[in-house]
């Protein structure tokens, strides 16, 4: 993990694979059969979905979510490592021939900048108002209740590597999550699809290479966060 400069009030990580899944299969009695959680770790899940199109459960500290072309693991408790080694060992050692051929590393975290006007600026910072001329006028002269300015951005990388392709995907917004208008939300995404779909090596392909790439992955992402947090020194230097 790489230190941030506020320490977020909620955060997660999560491992996305795209490709052809049966979501019938992943039950948490199905992974304790295959040894890939305990009997009592099974016992405890909390089931919100089994069906043939689509299986939702939660274990003490992760949510299982499969659908028949999605698999996602996802927690809010660090370290995020037992993410990608549980991936691998259903998908490379239990599952390997379920075809896979994109994923995703994902990053998220709420994190507050103690006060309304610091939030305002960073989305001035971010998404000036002047040169959307005079709306931007008016979005700047109101006030709350009718305030307006960033909601949503986004920013994009593309890539390719050998045999794989992708982007890296940078969100901020306000956070629906942190009262008192105080609040942002920063997710990164870092996309990978195999260029080849039709390769037949192409689900051990992906999976090692996500395998390689997700240390590095979130460590980036991470300071892709502690940047956009930066803003708030940044805002508060010129205040």
């Amino acid at each position: 993990m790489t230190a941030m400069r506020i320490e977020p009030e909620i955060g997660g990580a999560s491992v996305v694979l795209v490709g052809h899944l049966n979501p019938a299969i992943f039950t948490p009695h199905w992974l304790s059969s295959q040894d890939l959680i305990t009997a009592q770790e099974a016992d405890a899940a909390n089931i919100l979905v089994i069906h043939p199109e689509a299986t939702k459960f939660e274990l003490a500290n992760m949510t299982v979510t499969v659908n028949t072309g999605q698999f996602s693991l996802e927690t809010t408790q660090a370290p995020w490592v037992p993410l990608v080694d549980l991936v691998g060992r259903i998908f490379v050692e239990r599952l390997p021939h379920t075809p896979i051929f994109q994923f995703g590393i994902n990053r998220n975290v709420h994190f507050s900048v103690e006060k309304e006007p610091v939030r305002n600026a960073i989305g001035r910072m971010l998404a000036p108002l002047e040169p959307w001329g005079t709306w931007g006028e008016q979005i700047g002269a109101r006030d709350v209740p009718n305030r307006g300015g960033l909601s949503h951005l986004t920013m994009r990388e593309r890539w390719t590597e050998g045999e794989f392709k992708g982007s890296l995907n940078v969100t901020v917004e306000p956070s629906v999550r942190i009262s008192g208008n105080t609040g942002m939300y920063v997710r990164v995404n870092d996309h990978c699809e195999i260029i080849d779909h039709n390769d037949l090596d192409a689900t051990a392909k992906i999976l090692a290479f996500l395998t390689a790439r997700f240390e590095t992955s979130i460590r980036k992402s991470e300071g892709l966060v502690d940047q956009v947090m930066s803003l708030r020194d940044l805002v508060t230097a010129h205040a």
